[in-house]
């Protein structure tokens, strides 16, 4: 009996370990974010259709991510779109067309949570629309 006993506290505290080492806090340099395209400098004209392509991934589970472009001159974001999955790697593909009668220097953000303490990743790309 007591065999067991000791066999079962020793397999707990293992098991312990595992659960421990799994639950080990988020760091950002552990995760891979990638804007595939468009390339960082790249200029959009009057019709143009800016394919966004990008990948994220990471070693443990994220927990969703936000693709954004925006104005760098007014803040005012031009697309914005948003999924909340629990996943190790992302692989996002979407389409926007800029628009306007004046040059807007935009900015690209690809953000991910990694844990459900805040803590994000993000990386950003400029691009610039001439019409």
């Amino acid at each position: 009996m007591k065999n067991k006993i000791t066999l079962l506290l020793a397999a707990s505290v293992s098991l312990m370990a595992c659960s421990k080492k799994q639950t080990e806090p988020s760091t950002k340099a552990q995760i891979g974010i990638d804007i595939i395209s468009p390339e960082d400098g790249r200029t959009f004209h009057k019709g143009d259709t800016m394919n966004i392509n990008c990948q994220m991934t990471y070693n443990n589970i994220m927990h969703g991510y936000e693709l954004s472009v925006v104005d760098t001159a007014t803040n005012q974001v031009l697309f914005d779109y948003a999924e909340h999955v629990h996943s190790d790697s992302f692989t996002v593909s979407q389409v926007f067309v800029p628009q306007g009668s004046s040059t807007v220097v935009m900015k690209i953000t690809l953000r991910t949570e990694i844990d459900h303490n805040g803590t994000e990743a993000e990386k950003q790309v400029i691009c610039i629309y001439q019409p």
